[in-house]
């Protein structure tokens, strides 16, 4: 459906970009999940949203591609170009990843909630607040950063660290997405394989886990039902020979 690549665009936009080369990896995540995003489109209305503020992601990525390139890695001047050119660009992309973001909780959960999966629907809607703590967080750290006092360190190291975790909290999203909404009539389709052997066997490893846990969790319920029938009939049993 696009989730997929939804997954695969935004790891690498938002948590492979932490890096001296970052700037290709977000102008790549961006292309991948615009692809995602066009997919995506097409089941609900309103990851088309999210596919316009990530358009204008993928612009602020390419300027910021073309600025670093020509400061940084070319030999020719170019007057207008400087590190200010850089760190503008990123800041843009910064400043529309908040909007992305709410777009694509949004988008979410209105799908989720139309296939009628409620876990899914209800961690869009937490996860779009401890996305608000997050900018909560750095908003509070840009307001304190030049304080000495001790506090301004633990709010400026949250700061830095939170958004890991709103990275990877996204990720498990898209990832249950994908594993569980799909087109209609590919209900009892089998996983399509990845061309990535490790993915593979992540993937073949939770399945697994997840039938261990099924069966066993049925085969407890139906000995609880089992025993509960039991007493029932104990119970009518007794009632009878009393009469």
């Amino acid at each position: 459906m696009g989730f997929g690549l939804l997954f695969f665009g935004y790891a690498a936009a938002f948590l492979m970009s932490l890096n001296s080369f970052g700037f290709i990896f977000r102008l790549t995540g961006c292309a991948i999940m615009l692809s995602g995003l066009s997919k995506l489109t097409a089941y609900e209305r309103r990851f088309s949203h999210a596919q316009i503020s990530c358009v204008l992601l993928a612009l602020s990525a390419l300027a910021e591609s073309i600025a670093t390139l020509l400061f940084d890695y070319s030999t020719f001047s170019v007057s207008f170009i400087s590190e200010n050119t850089k760190n503008i660009s990123y800041s843009v992309f910064l400043a529309l990843a908040v909007i992305f973001h709410f777009f694509i909780y949004r988008a979410i959960h209105k799908i989720s909630k139309d296939v009628g999966i409620e876990k899914i629907s209800t961690n869009s809607v937490r996860f779009a607040v401890f996305f608000c703590i997050e900018l909560v967080l750095l908003a509070a750290a840009l307001l304190t950063w030049h304080l000495e006092a001790p506090f301004a360190k633990y709010v400026f190291m949250a700061a830095i660290l939170y958004p890991f975790l709103i990275v990877v909290l996204n990720l498990s999203l898209f990832y249950s997405c994908y594993k569980n909404i799909c087109e209609e009539g590919d209900e009892e389709a089998p996983r399509r394989q990845s061309r990535i052997p490790f993915l593979n066997k992540l993937f073949d490893a939770s399945e697994k886990r997840e039938q261990e846990i099924f069966e066993k969790t049925k085969s407890y319920a139906e000995n609880r039902i089992r025993q509960e029938n039991e007493i029932k009939k104990n119970k009518k049993s007794k009632k009878k020979k009393r009469r």
